[in-house]
């Protein structure tokens, strides 16, 4: 879990999409696999964000990397960067 010290909290404000790679980078320089990547993700989120990952139940349950990214930036695209 050494990226997750460098890597910067995502709290809703800013662009999700320069998050996201800067994410995905650094679990890939870690050698994660998407399952971990998801399992640790919410550990970098903050204020908006996390209420937003905390909250997702029933049919938004987390289950793929590639459901997170859909979600995510359905969620915080249109918010002002």
């Amino acid at each position: 879990m050494a990226f997750i010290k460098y890597l910067t909290p995502y709290s809703g404000k800013g662009d999700p999409e320069s998050w996201l790679e800067s994410c995905e980078s650094a679990a890939k320089a870690e050698k994660w696999s998407a399952s971990q990547m998801l399992e640790c993700v919410g550990l970098k989120l903050n204020k908006k964000a996390k209420d937003w990952f905390s909250n997702l139940t029933g049919e938004a349950k987390l289950k793929a990397w590639e459901q997170f990214l859909t979600l995510f930036l359905e969620e915080f695209s249109t918010e002002d960067h």
